[in-house]
């Protein structure tokens, strides 16, 4: 498929690393079901590859390339940049004789920017799940075939598979399924032309990040590592770690700004209170400040991809949304904090806290490497070495494992998914978690007493369909459906509202 580009953006695409890689990556997609790509932060893939697979044909014919980020700001940016990128670039006039460009869209909650004749769809790893669950809601065999088996898309890409989110490892369990029965299954019954292939491709920052997360059940796929990154990034740690370190990331950001040549400044630190207080602590300076988090209004967000003045120095101060994917525009200098805040849940009562903690290693190499985008950087990490290398883990736990499983367990049942502890996990939860979670499941309504099947209750399929945890649609569905069942007589309307708003309170951040 021809794509017009302005000279000066075919410059700087061939400058990315990735690009150099083209033909090994398109010829490992066409002659593999899955493959492993591994490149540095800054190499290019998660813009460049899905414009080799969209010129490579994998769009045409009604069909869709999707890529998912773990996170909405990521997602409505790097297709706002892909977008651009297709159209001939951001100067680019285009001429009568110049090929249709290609359609670009995303879709994050609230936000669907997508169309019958989208080619290339950026979304959140949630959007794929719902529409994968929308199967159950389809009214004849051929649409209910064509959500489950995801029919509409050619080739998936699953970018930041190492971040280990729950949505991401049921999506990597689901899809492995998902490629047997379109590839091998169906194709033979069917043929290509009614059921096409589906090609999957698994993305992160680094080697290890790959072997970690697909190792235990990807044995033999094949991998390209893309090497290098444009431009190198400096480390420095601190001789000693601060007590308090968002006094500390106030302090680094003056000496910076008053000693240290042009160049934007991105400033990593736990959450929207702590971005303010560091906000606050510099907002005497000369500073262009912009914060970013993930509760941060759309257009906010976009703030930070303005056009600088030449006489003026942009500071970022984000949580870790911009640790993955963006590329923030004029950013030489990170200041990382070093630390992160998770929710923490108790497995027995399913309440669940925020708990302050320090990150893990791949994660501040992720933050090093914002640094590295469009020019040399400097990464100052207020922490010693030593405690980097004794007190970060090396990776993050998988949610899975940390967390409650009753909403995945409830949305594979939705999906007819009988034996849910023989789905292939990446990293497969305890026996206890399970018995647990089905019996506290079947406490709330949603699965029959009936094991070992326990299929899902007309009670469960209303609660599966809202994103917040099974005892809260619970409390829902019993104010505004099962009053009659419980007590007798009509639903009073007067008790809804005031169950969504406590709902809503207790469920932000989920």
């Amino acid at each position: 498929v021809p794509v017009a580009r302005s000279p000066e953006l075919q410059m700087t695409r061939l400058a990315l690393p990735v690009v150099a890689e083209e033909d090994q990556i398109l010829h490992a997609i066409n002659v593999n079901d899955v493959l492993m790509v591994s490149g540095e932060t800054g190499s290019g893939k998660t813009t460049q590859i899905p414009q080799f697979l969209y010129e490579a044909g994998y769009a045409s014919r009604g069909a869709m390339i999707g890529i998912t980020q773990p996170r909405r700001v990521a997602a409505v940016s790097m297709a706002a940049r892909v977008r651009t990128e297709l159209q001939g670039g951001a100067s680019y006039v285009r001429q009568p004789d110049d090929p249709v460009p290609a359609n670009v869209g995303h879709q994050v909650r609230y936000d669907n920017q997508t169309n019958a004749q989208t080619h290339i769809k950026f979304m959140t790893e949630g959007i794929l799940l719902k529409e994968l669950s929308s199967a159950g809601s389809q009214t004849t065999p051929e649409k209910k075939r064509a959500a489950a088996l995801l029919l509409q898309y050619s080739v998936i890409i699953l970018d930041e598979v190492h971040e280990r989110t729950i949505e991401m490892d049921w999506l990597l369990g689901w899809l492995s399924r998902i490629v047997y029965l379109r590839n091998y299954v169906l194709a033979s019954k069917f043929g290509t032309e009614k059921i096409r292939p589906l090609k999957l491709v698994l993305m992160s920052a680094t080697l290890s990040e790959v072997d970690e997360v697909t190792g235990k059940r990807c044995i033999g796929l094949p991998l390209i590592k893309i090497p290098g990154r444009q431009f190198p990034v400096t480390l420095h740690h601190n001789r000693k770690t601060p007590q308090d370190p968002l006094i500390e990331a106030a302090r680094k950001i003056i000496k910076i700004h008053q000693r240290l040549p042009a160049g934007g400044i991105l400033c990593f630190v736990t959450g929207k209170a702590e971005i303010f207080r560091v906000r606050k602590a510099n907002k005497r300076l000369s500073l262009k400040i912009l914060p970013l988090y993930a509760q941060l209004p759309k257009d906010e967000q976009q703030r930070i991809f303005d056009t600088v003045p030449p006489d003026t120095r942009v500071c970022v101060i984000a949580t870790n949304v911009a640790e993955t994917s963006l590329t923030i525009p004029h950013i030489r200098y990170i200041v990382d904090a070093g630390q992160v805040k998770r929710r923490v849940y108790d497995m027995y009562t399913g309440a669940s806290r925020f708990e302050v903690g320090w990150t893990s290693q791949n994660s501040a190499q992720q933050r090093a490497g914002r640094a590295g985008r469009v020019g040399p950087g400097h990464c100052y990490r207020l922490y010693s070495s030593a405690v980097f290398n004794n007190e970060f883990p090396p990776t993050h736990r998988p949610e899975i494992l940390e967390r409650p499983i009753e909403d995945v367990l409830l949305k594979m049942k939705e999906l007819n998914i009988e034996n849910v502890e023989k789905f292939p996990y990446i990293d497969a939860p305890s026996p206890l978690a399970f018995r647990r979670s089905l019996l506290h499941l079947e406490q709330l309504g949603a699965l029959a007493m009936s094991p070992p099947t326990r299929p899902i209750t007309s009670a469960g399929q209303w609660m599966a369909r809202f994103p917040i945890a099974p005892r809260m649609a619970r409390f829902l569905w019993t104010c505004a459906i099962g009053q009659p069942q419980l007590r007798g007589g009509e639903p009073d309307p007067a008790l809804l509202p005031f169950a969504i708003t406590l709902v809503a309170a207790v469920s932000v951040g989920e």
